[in-house]
């Protein structure tokens, strides 16, 4: 009999041990929400980068070594870019390290909408004045950052780069994208995110 009614003791100290950690978690988890700790804007864990550069004695063609046309704007053709797709409530900047040896160069930004596969399609046919939503042209040197604060969520973008046709142009530029999101958004790309069958989803990834 006693031996019962400490196994039964036993089991209710357990319960009530698990129900005051639930009790604790869901405190913890009301009070930093109410501080708004999970809405709070912080930087994404990675970050993509790219280069390139034009030689002033670079033959420039409108047409690559392959035979694909590049997008043309007047005097300008397009030479690389990089996609990007906003969740709600992902910010981007990019941060862009120019020099401009001789003449100038555009960076431009085309929505490609929705329904846009990098996989399955080329973009240079959503390319055109109508899809512009920025642009920026170097002429000097220096450390520029472009605010993509414009971009809707979910709509696919991307950024190109345009190089002006004939051989008195030279330069340089490097960029690094910095994304950010709410902290609630972080947690889950890193902990959820990472699960089997689950993938991340608010790194401003096209896919």
């Amino acid at each position: 009999m006693t031996e019962y009614i400490m196994k039964k003791k036993n089991i209710l100290f357990r319960w009530l041990f698990v129900f005051l950690i639930l009790l604790i978690g869901v405190t913890a988890v009301l009070i930093v929400k109410n501080k708004d700790w999970f809405l709070e804007t912080v930087p994404y864990y990675s970050e993509s980068s790219g280069s390139g550069y034009r030689n002033e004695e670079d033959v420039i063609e409108e047409i690559y070594v392959t035979g694909g046309k590049r997008y043309r704007e007047g005097d300008l053709v397009s030479n690389d870019g990089t996609w990007c797709c906003l969740r709600e409530g992902v910010s981007l900047d990019i941060d862009m390290n120019v020099t401009v040896k001789k003449g100038s160069f555009k960076v431009a930004i085309y929505e490609l909408g929705k329904d846009f596969n990098r996989h399955d399609e080329s973009s240079d046919q959503y390319l055109s004045e109508d899809k512009k939503v920025h642009e920026e042209e170097y002429t000097k040197t220096g450390t520029y950052q472009m605010d993509f604060s414009m971009l809707q969520p979910d709509e696919t973008y991307m950024l190109v780069w345009l190089e002006p046709l004939g051989g008195d142009v030279a330069y340089s530029y490097n960029y690094t994208k910095h994304i950010r999101v709410k902290r609630w958004q972080y947690l889950y790309d890193k902990y959820i995110g990472d699960l089997p069958f689950f993938k991340p989803k608010y790194g401003g990834n096209v896919d």
